[in-house]
């Protein structure tokens, strides 16, 4: 994401994958925007041309700032009177035009991380953890980020590649994630378009991956509060099952897609995993993924 910050308006460019797109608003939005968007490295950018995919318009109601809208191409597409809802639009939208646009990526719900080469996707629907044990490894100091949310395979190399996003933090997940994130409590708190209230983490530098890694693991999380601690071996063809349901674009790719998948997943080792605490969760899947730095827990345990 680049930024050029006016007295009073101003603009940004955000890109993902071969998406682009520039922000214009009132300059405090923007200066948020900055603040809370991801920024994707340079090699992980598709289509070097710099064209601008979609332009959104921010307004902010004038010197009342009442009524907070975004405009695309002269048409309103949102409107509402509370501030703290706009940049979760904002990320919101330009997620679903990035994964509607971003041709020749096999996208999934998932959240990924790295461990030197060694690539974790975290196939999942929402509400099973994926966000939180992203954002905790990445707070462990040991892995590197690609998503909390879209997993992007490129099945022609079988690459995983970053989608730079942003991590959405839901309030019950605030507490067992401060200590892998200090400060968590202290950000700003928004409130998302299907009404959630969420805290926005942005990736740091020292998490962004210097290159594309391969999918070694691949591991189903689901959180269930008050279960017991489970990470179990599963068939290749179950976690290609969730990873197909689990796709944005399955039908621009259909056969080919699956076969593409198949072909990386031969690679990889799967999993299921249960837990309702965080903690022990990361420990589980660093000892499984990285067992060189575990030496707090046995992996037997997991």
């Amino acid at each position: 994401m680049s930024a050029n910050l006016g007295d009073t308006t101003s603009t940004c460019s955000i890109e993902l994958l071969n998406f682009h797109a520039r922000v214009v608003g009132p300059t405090p939005i923007i200066r948020e925007l900055g603040r809370y968007a991801a920024v994707t490295p340079k090699w992980a950018i598709d289509g070097g041309s710099g064209k601008v995919s979609r332009v959104y318009v921010v307004d902010d109601g004038g010197p009342s700032k009442s009524r907070y809208s975004v405009t695309r191409s002269g048409k309103t597409i949102w409107a509402s009177g509370h501030a703290d809802e706009v940049f979760p639009f904002l990320e919101s939208t330009i997620n679903a035009a990035a994964i509607e646009h971003s041709s020749g990526y096999f996208l999934l719900h998932a959240g990924a991380v790295t461990f030197q080469d060694r690539g974790v996707i975290f196939p999942a629907p929402g509400r099973s953890g994926k966000s939180s044990l992203v954002a905790a490894l990445l707070g462990s100091g040991r892995f590197l980020y690609f998503s909390d949310e879209v997993a992007a395979l490129d099945t022609q190399h079988h690459h995983l590649i970053p989608f730079a996003k942003s991590i959405a933090i839901r309030e019950g997940a605030v507490q067992p994630l401060t200590p892998f994130l200090p400060g968590l409590a202290e950000l700003g708190q928004f409130r998302r378009p299907d009404g959630d209230f969420v805290r926005f983490v942005a990736p740091r530098p020292e998490w962004v991956s210097q290159g594309p890694t391969q999918v070694r693991y691949v591991i189903l999380p689901k959180y269930e509060p008050g279960a017991d601690l489970r990470l179990l071996p599963i068939r290749r063809s179950n976690a290609l099952k969730t990873i197909l349901s689990e796709s944005f674009n399955l039908q621009q790719y259909r056969a080919a897609g699956v076969s593409g998948v198949a072909k990386i997943l031969e690679g990889a080792e799967c999993f299921s995993l249960v837990f309702s605490d965080i903690g022990s969760a990361v420990r589980c899947v660093v000892s499984e993924v990285a067992p060189e730095l575990e030496r707090e827990r046995p992996r037997s345990e997991c």
